[in-house]
């Protein structure tokens, strides 16, 4: 069963490889360079993929005290506000780039869903966008980006039990199924104007996860 799993995956590796070099050649772009690039993503999602799979083990149907004991202190708690999904985010140990956080899903005190999330999943490309986007959404309210076609697809939005501001999660993937989702995240303030705007990468979540597609 293992070796038909590890078949798949370069069967899928190698397609997407193809168009990857497609893509590469069609824009002007090295085919080398996007297929070592790309390479390193996947064997990073692995050990994602590892790390989600032995946490989620053992917190899924726990109290959130257990991701509390687990991973330290937190970094936000969030309300979904559509279902009252409570969705917590703690630093990963040993993470000094800090590039990394785990994302913990609970509802009525019980985790439900654990992910792993990575800032700027492409590097200088998504830091590049958004210094573009920065000039199109700070001090703008949401109705005056709906029209913009980086944010059609929103998925999640989430209140910060704290401060009360609200993060409104676009989703902005291009093959998820393989690479992992990704989301451009805009926080507003209680005025409701934007305040500050991330790119945020999902390499591994466990099932019925609200981040992980």
């Amino acid at each position: 069963m293992k070796s038909f799993f590890r078949a798949l995956l370069s069967v899928r590796f190698v397609a997407l490889n193809a168009a990857m070099v497609l893509a590469a050649l069609a824009t002007g772009c090295s085919p080398y360079s996007t297929i070592a690039n790309l390479g390193i993503k996947v064997v990073g999602d692995a050990v994602n993929d590892a790390d989600v799979s032995q946490k989620s083990q053992q917190l899924v149907g726990q109290p959130v005290a257990a991701a509390d004991a687990e991973f330290g202190p937190r970094i936000r708690t969030l309300e979904e506000v559509q279902t009252g999904r409570t969705l917590i985010t703690y630093p990963v140990k040993g993470d000094l780039l800090k590039m990394y956080h785990w994302a913990v899903e609970a509802r009525k005190d019980r985790i439900v869903a654990l992910s792993k999330l990575q800032n700027d999943p492409d590097g200088g490309k998504d830091l590049a966008e958004k210094l573009v986007l920065k000039e199109i959404v700070i001090g703008k309210t949401p109705q005056q980006l709906q029209s913009h076609d980086f944010f059609k697809k929103l998925v999640l939005t989430l209140r910060d039990r704290s401060s009360g501001d609200t993060l409104r999660v676009y989703d902005t993937s291009l093959i998820p199924s393989f690479m992992g989702a990704k989301y451009c995240v805009l926080e507003f303030d209680g005025s409701s104007t934007c305040q500050s705007v991330n790119i945020v990468g999902v390499p591994a979540s466990s099932p019925g996860s609200a981040l992980g597609q």
